[in-house]
């Protein structure tokens, strides 16, 4: 990789043993895909009693068709947590002002993660400090104060006010083109200028910090920007039915495996049984042999 030109340099995951730790409990792709053997909304109970019912099924005669047999318990009981984690993430999706604690009575292990690195974030955010925000709200109001509906000249906009210039090309998804969108002004899916849209943007992302530094309680600040922010992204019902359809795709190799492995041990025990009763009874004892050998001598007389 280091001798290809323009190779991407892949991250190679945690290093720390806590680093490794904590990756091994991550609940990826919504929590379906969870290291954890239970989730706090899991008992041993319902796991050890859809053992005891797909065994019965399956029936499995040999060690390797009970591993495999265990790799279909598995699969289905992913599919079981998905379906749980589909209607429950539904619900809060539904209904955004739910309260604090029962987002971490739903979602448990999920909520604790997506909350931790949406305080990380904050926390980088908050080293700038709460004075540097209102002041960027202050120079954002006279800017839309002087040019509430376009930007007249682009270049005294950059020099005289910079920093409200180069918050815009922080937010902005292509800052390359934001010279462009703001010349053009082109009405946007809101049904607003861009240069207006950009602004109320601007207004909201400042508000929003001031808010959260300001709160005395941050979780409650946290958790209406999760959405915001896009750190439930796993909430959307892309990433559930990708979820769903690699885990029916698990199950389907998972039974079809199974299944494969007992037809083989079937046709194994048949060319076993076939070959027993393919070869004749002989009887070896010696009188047997005289007994023999008195016949066939009197037969020659």
């Amino acid at each position: 990789m280091k001798n290809i030109p323009g190779a991407v340099k892949r991250s190679g995951g945690p290093k720390t043993k806590r680093g490794k730790t904590a990756s091994s409990k991550n609940a990826v792709r919504s929590g379906v895909y969870s290291r954890v053997a239970l989730l706090e909304d899991e008992t041993i109970e319902e796991l050890e009693q859809l053992r005891e019912a797909i065994f019965f099924d399956l029936q499995p005669q040999t060690m390797i068709q009970r591993i495999l047999a265990d790799d279909v318990v598995i699969s289905i009981w992913r599919k079981l947590r998905l379906e749980r984690y589909e209607s429950k993430t539904l619900v809060i999706a539904e209904s955004k002002s739910i309260a604090v604690h029962e987002w971490s009575d739903e979602l448990g292990h999920d909520y604790d993660q997506i909350l931790e690195k949406y305080r990380r974030y904050c926390l980088r955010q908050s080293e700038k400090g709460i004075d540097y925000y209102q002041d960027l709200l202050k120079k954002l109001m006279i800017v839309k104060e002087l040019y509430p509906n376009a930007c007249p000249n682009l270049e005294n906009f950059k020099k005289e006010h910079s920093e409200i210039y180069q918050l815009s090309r922080d937010s902005t998804f292509w800052p390359n083109k934001l010279d462009a969108e703001i010349i053009e002004n082109k009405i946007i899916h809101t049904g607003e200028s861009f240069w207006v849209s950009n602004l109320q943007s601007l207004e909201k992302f400042l508000g929003d910090r001031i808010s959260l530094f300001t709160s005395a309680d941050t979780v409650q600040a946290a958790i209406p920007r999760i959405f915001e922010k896009r750190l439930y992204r796993h909430l959307s019902s892309e990433h559930l039915n990708k979820a769903a359809d690699n885990v029916s795709r698990a199950l389907n190799r998972s039974i079809a495996e199974f299944y494969r492995e007992q037809d083989r041990y079937r046709e194994r025990e048949a060319i076993f049984i076939s070959r027993d009763e393919s070869q004749p009874i002989e009887n070896h004892s010696p009188k047997s042999q005289r007994q023999s050998h008195d016949i066939d001598f009197d037969a020659s007389n």
